[in-house]
């Protein structure tokens, strides 16, 4: 018996469900008008800075799916940036 999969697809889509992770956590965490902005900025360049570093280690699927991330984070909070 012979178990055939597409590793890199599934690698793929694991990554694209932790990147909705992060953009979901962006959104709980920065959603609120009372939060410290001095301390959220530093927390929001943070957690991008994070996601920008991880480019380094991607092929071209990985990197257009963080670029992707990156820039609805960004229209969602421009605040921030």
């Amino acid at each position: 018996m012979e178990i055939i999969f597409d590793y890199d697809e599934i690698i793929l889509s694991d990554f694209k469900k932790e990147l909705i992770w992060y953009e979901e956590e962006f959104d709980f965490i920065f959603n609120y008008e009372t939060y410290n902005y001095t301390n959220t900025k530093k927390l929001a360049d943070q957690i991008v800075n994070h996601l920008i570093n991880q480019i380094a280690f991607c092929n071209e699927h990985f990197i257009h799916s963080i670029t992707s991330t990156l820039f609805k984070i960004e229209n969602k909070h421009p605040n921030l940036f």
